[in-house]
């Protein structure tokens, strides 16, 4: 799969234990990314590296998201501390 056809998937719901799987190997990518390297910064789905403080992260798959991409796996602007 290509990283475009992976950074869109991760919006939908996985239909298949194949997606699954993909998702989840891109959540592991992800925190090891954060924990291994040390780094303050993430890979988002569409390849674009963010610092961790301005990335948002969905509670229901886990994923960490650029400010674009956040706005279209949630379908709004992610809420911000209730402001």
């Amino acid at each position: 799969m290509t990283a475009s056809g992976l950074a869109d998937e991760v919006h939908k719901a996985p239909t298949c234990e194949a997606s699954r799987r993909r998702k989840r190997a891109l959540l592991v990518d992800q925190m090891q990314e954060i924990t291994a390297r040390g780094t303050i910064t993430v890979t988002c789905p569409c390849g674009q590296r963010v610092p961790v403080i301005m990335a948002e992260r969905c509670y229901d798959c886990g994923l960490w998201f650029c400010r674009r991409c956040a706005r279209r796996h949630f379908g709004r602007e992610p809420n911000r501390g209730g402001r």
